[in-house]
């Protein structure tokens, strides 16, 4: 009796190994290509508004702040680190920022006043790409603009917490 069980285990375990499958190409790990490395002609040129237009751009470092009506723009030079200017990278290759549509719209706008844009051209190696999208998105839950959203806040961080940046005049009127 025992050697019947035995054998029944035996026999078994034989047919369940030899049933199963080989893993399938769709369930073994896929490894995501290494993005290129950032580029020697690395820049960038970001132009941002709400009732007001601020712009960088990082080939020449100059920041221009609208002051408001009827009155003159101020610049200042930023030049960004190659530390600063990696994350800045990074990020817009992690989000595949050289894959979304020249004019973005979001599929899930909500709007809030005041009403503003953004422009993103990023130059790197042989590649140029640029994107605007709407920045007054108060709620939205697609993927693809929270990541431009955060890409531009990582960009506009970085250029606020610069003590050059922190010298320009404070602007003398809100926005309605």
């Amino acid at each position: 009796m025992r050697l019947r069980i035995w054998s029944t285990f035996f026999i078994l375990l034989v047919l369940l190994t030899a049933c199963r499958s080989a893993p399938t190409p769709a369930s073994t790990p896929t490894i995501s290509p290494t993005p290129p490395p950032r580029a020697a002609n690395f820049t960038f040129t970001l132009n941002f508004s709400g009732c007001i237009t601020d712009s960088y751009d990082s080939s020449t470092g100059v920041y221009t702040q609208d002051m408001g009506p009827r009155k003159s723009p101020v610049t200042v030079k930023i030049i960004l680190s190659a530390a600063q200017l990696d994350a800045i990278y990074a990020q817009a290759q992690a989000i595949g920022f050289f894959n979304y549509p020249n004019t973005y719209v979001s599929a899930t706008p909500v709007y809030v006043s005041p009403n503003g844009s953004t422009s993103l051209l990023i130059t790197n190696g042989n590649q140029t790409h640029g994107v605007a999208f709407d920045n007054a998105v108060f709620v939205d839950t697609s993927v693809e603009s929270i990541n431009l959203v955060a890409l531009e806040k990582l960009i506009t961080d970085t250029l606020y917490s610069s003590p050059e940046y922190k010298t320009l005049p404070a602007r003398d009127f809100g926005c309605v």
